[in-house]
């Protein structure tokens, strides 16, 4: 079992919406800021919550949540928001109910707890998305 093969399904789905890049944290990792593609959209793990045990903790079912940033570059805030918004309403539409395939459960939107970021010409809007699997023990 692979407990992040969300992260790749989740790339490949974004990729069909208008961003000139959809980057995972390990290429953000490497990129220098100020020659980041935007519009683009950064899928991050942020971590699971067990939400259930059972048979004597033999299985869970495990809530994991991923976030996704619209990045886009700006001149002015109301440019950058503009843009944002837009994107981030196509972010919404295309996730929120996804199934995606394998043993993961349909994608809901959740609180992200993170407010937007401007830093070096850049505005940064947070997404949260959650997805459940079930792991189960020998």
């Amino acid at each position: 079992m692979n407990y992040l093969a969300f992260e790749p399904l989740l790339i490949e789905h974004l990729k069909a919406l208008p961003f000139k890049a959809v980057l995972s944290s390990e290429q953000l990792s490497v990129l220098e800021e100020k020659c980041q593609p935007v519009p683009a959209a950064h899928v991050i793990y942020l971590g699971d919550r067990v939400d259930e045990t059972a048979q004597a903790g033999l299985y869970s079912r495990v809530k994991q949540h991923w976030m996704v940033t619209v990045t886009v570059r700006y001149v002015s805030t109301s440019n950058a928001r503009q843009q944002a918004g837009e994107l981030m309403g196509a972010v919404l539409t295309h996730l929120q109910g996804w199934k995606p395939p394998a043993e993961l459960g349909c994608v809901k939107r959740v609180n992200a707890n993170t407010m937007p970021l401007y830093k070096n010409g850049y505005a940064y809007f947070p997404l949260v998305f959650e997805t459940s699997l079930k792991v189960e023990g020998n």
